[in-house]
This record gives structure tokens, sequence and C-alpha cells, in this order.
């Protein structure tokens, strides 16, 4: 696991509600890449070298001459799956942020592995969406034995009879404020998306520019109906927030369900 920079200035602005010192984080290499003194980023850390090559469990540093690049502080190595990824830091007195140090190792790792975590999914998800947009949107798509397994592979199982509801969620509001309605709208579709899974577990989706694409297990239309209800339901109890839903008129083959889309 690399240490990325992004994700580095993510976990020192967390740190820093909490410690109000000076937080430096430092990649495999040494070199601060994020830090609340934005000054020092880019900068090598040698105290931090000496941690990652001899693989310290803690670094104090008395004098800001002792290692180049280095002040005043107390320095760890971020661990994860027994690798040191880098080095978090916090400047100051000794006996001033000591009693920060171990917490502060500690909550780094959590951030780092909870941060890892999301990023999986994130990318999971994205290469679902991929192939669920194969299977709905490209008529020539070839859908046959490798591709089904593709999908088995990522816990899409296709072959199931299914029925396509598609869902477009929207703010009728006549706020000026973009930004906050598109937060609203993603809040809605959560909501949405919950209702969903909740009543059919091996339901299929994905995210079609601002459509909510469901592929759920077959039903009969006044089954879907009432669940088309129940969603609009959902969005219009809401404030501002309205909804339009498109469903399919028959479960087809898996093999044809672009059509149904």
């Amino acid at each position: 696991m690399q240490l990325s920079r992004h994700n580095a200035e993510i976990i020192v602005k967390e740190l820093n509600t909490i410690i109000n010192d000076k937080i430096n984080m430092m990649n495999e290499k040494g070199v601060i890449i994020a830090s609340t003194d934005q000054e020092r980023i880019g900068q090598e850390h040698e105290g931090a070298k000496r941690i990652i090559n001899d693989r310290l469990e803690e670094l104090i540093i008395h004098s800001h001459d002792r290692y180049e690049g280095s002040l005043e502080g107390v320095n760890y190595p971020i661990i994860i799956s027994n690798e040191i990824i880098g080095v978090v830091g916090i400047t100051g007195p000794y006996n001033k942020v000591a009693k920060y140090g171990q917490i502060t190792k500690k909550m780094t790792e959590i951030l780092i592995q909870e941060i890892s975590i999301k990023e999986q999914k994130s990318m999971d998800e994205n290469l679902r969406s991929r192939f669920v947009g194969e299977w709905l949107q490209n008529e020539n798509v070839i859908i046959n034995t490798n591709f089904v397994e593709r999908g088995r592979r990522m816990g899409l199982e296709i072959t199931n009879p299914r029925r396509v509801i598609i869902i477009s969620v929207f703010d009728n509001g006549t706020g000026s404020d973009s930004l906050d309605e598109m937060r609203k709208v993603e809040r809605v579709e959560e909501r949405v998306k919950n209702v969903i899974r909740r009543l059919d577990p091996d339901s299929i989706y994905m995210k079609s520019s601002s459509n909510l694409v469901f592929a759920i297990t077959n039903r009969k239309d006044s089954e879907i109906g009432k669940i088309g209800e129940m969603l609009r339901s959902t969005v219009e109890e809401q404030p501002d927030m309205k909804v339009v839903i498109g469903i399919d008129d028959k479960c087809r083959p898996y093999t044809m369900m672009h059509i149904s889309y």
C-alpha cells in the first residue's frame, strides 16, 4: 500500500481537529507530503528516513539541527500489514506532544485503513457499474458464458429473471445553490437504493447519468407498480423533491435485457 498525498492531506486535517499542535505526514521515502505547516511540504525529513530504514517504533527529536529537515517533536511509523508506508510526526516540546503520540499513530493507521476500504469499494462499484452498463445498454454486446461468469465473479447473477426500473430524482425547489441541490438529490437517491435493497437484496444496480437503474427479480405488474408507488412516496416526502419512474413492460430473457432497459 502506498500513502498518497491526497489521503495524507485528508488525515492531517482530520487529526488537526483533535490535536492543535503541528502535524506532519511523510511518505515511504521520508518526504513530507502533508502538513499543517504548508511551507514544509516537499521537504525531506531525515528523522522519518531513519524510522523507515531502522524500523524504529518511535523517534524523539529534541533539537532542530539533529536531523536535516526535522524539528523538535515525536515521530512514529505508520504500519499497515506489517509494512511501514510512512511516518506521522507532531512538532513541539516532548513533554507537551508525547502524550498524543501513540494515539496519533493509531488514529492515522485506522484512518488509512478506512480510506483504503472506501477506495476499494468505489473501484469495485465502478467495475460492477461498467459491467451492468454493458449488459443493459449495449445491444451489440455478446452475452455468452464468459460474460455471465464475469458477472458472477463480481457477485452479479444476470441469468435470473428480472424486471428493469429506472428512477430519476430531482429537486423541484427554487434554491439557487446548485451544489446544495446536488447533495439533497444524492441523499434522497441513497434512500431509494436502501428501499430497493430491503425489498430485493438480489437486485442489480447501476448509476447512469442522472438515473438510478435497477434490475430487480421478476415481479408481476401489480407488484412492481406498488414498488414504484413506494419509491415515489419515499422521494416526495422530502421537501421539494420529485421523481420520475420508468418500468419495463415484461420480463425478458437475460440476453435481451437491453430491450427492457
